[in-house]
């Protein structure tokens, strides 16, 4: 494991504009559109783990997340964990996140994919998206073109 992809879901996975449009019933809604830009980020970059930094992981245990993922034809069992939870999620996240790189020296590359812009010295890490579009092609193809300039 050397390449990691910290991924959030609201904003990321899902959209504004999908719960809009989809009225979806159940909480963990993920927009169609979204989930299919981060396929393709995962088929052109087959060699990144996946590590939850959104908030769904207060709520969902670690199976849960990775057969939610599973659902949804992305690639569950490359999830090998979350960021730290701490008591309160109103910390910036880029903390959270520098905590499990001082935890897993392993990780050689990273990319932060965020609708949020709290990670501190980490941000030249981040593909922002934003919460009314979520992922889109063009942050897809920021995130992969990160994965490939890294060796």
């Amino acid at each position: 494991m050397s390449k990691i992809l910290f991924l959030d879901f609201d904003g990321v996975l899902n959209s504004e504009t999908g719960w809009r449009r989809d009225k979806p019933e159940d909480s963990y809604y993920v927009t169609p559109e979204c989930v299919d830009a981060m396929k393709w980020v995962f088929e052109q970059c087959p060699d990144v783990w996946i590590v939850v930094s959104s908030t769904w992981r207060y709520h969902l245990q670690l199976p849960a997340l990775q057969a939610m993922l599973i659902a949804i034809g992305l690639p569950g069992d490359k999830v090998v964990g979350y960021t730290p939870m701490r008591m309160s999620a109103d910390g910036p996240r880029g903390n959270e996140i520098q905590e499990y790189l001082d935890d897993h020296p392993e990780v050689t590359g990273f990319v932060i994919v965020d609708d949020n812009d709290d990670m501190v010295h980490l941000t030249k890490h981040l593909v922002h998206t934003n919460v009314s579009d979520g992922l889109t092609d063009i942050n897809a193809a920021d995130i992969v073109a990160r994965f490939k300039a890294m060796k």
